[in-house]
């Protein structure tokens, strides 16, 4: 089962993310989903994957909507500064909220994965051995905290570790 998820650097996906400014985490997530779906009774739906990367890219247009009112209203009198200004806030606010629906609807979809790995692989709070801490004796166990604060870099991370078990 794991030979068919594409095996792929840590390092390199942080870079790829960095440099396409988060939009590689959506490319990666909608791939290992592809490979869990073949393998699991009940497959992930898309739409977390679609709706993430549909809102995370509603946000960089909107971006690219306050960019282009600031240059092209980079001359103005003194009056029409303050309705700029509160034009540029509420666009602001609306371009945060897109994105961070995009990583709300990405974390989401990692935590479906993750209940599908741990069923596909026979994994459970019980037989992974935990202690105290948030490391479990079974590298297959993908803990929750750690799943939250590294997404996919963790969950990447934890593909590879158990592929070179």
């Amino acid at each position: 089962v794991l030979a068919e998820f594409p095996r792929t650097s840590s390092l390199w996906v942080l870079l790829a993310s960095l440099a396409s400014l988060g939009a590689y985490l959506f490319v990666w997530t909608f791939a290992r989903a592809r490979c869990l779906n073949k393998h699991s009774l009940k497959p992930i739906s898309r739409f977390w994957v679609v709706l993430g990367a549909a809102l995370y890219l509603a946000g960089f247009v909107q971006a690219y909507r306050i960019s282009n009112a600031i240059l092209t209203q980079a001359v103005i009198s003194a009056s029409a500064a303050d309705a700029l200004v509160a034009q540029l806030v509420s666009m602001m606010f609306i371009m945060i909220g897109l994105l961070m629906g995009g990583l709300v609807c990405l974390i989401f979809w990692l935590f479906i994965f993750r209940a599908r790995w741990h069923t596909l692989l026979g994994v459970s709070q019980a037989t992974a051995g935990r202690k105290w801490g948030l490391w479990a004796q079974d590298p297959r166990f993908l803990d929750n905290s750690l799943l939250f604060c590294f997404h996919v870099f963790y969950l990447n991370y934890k593909m590879n570790r158990i592929r070179a078990l």
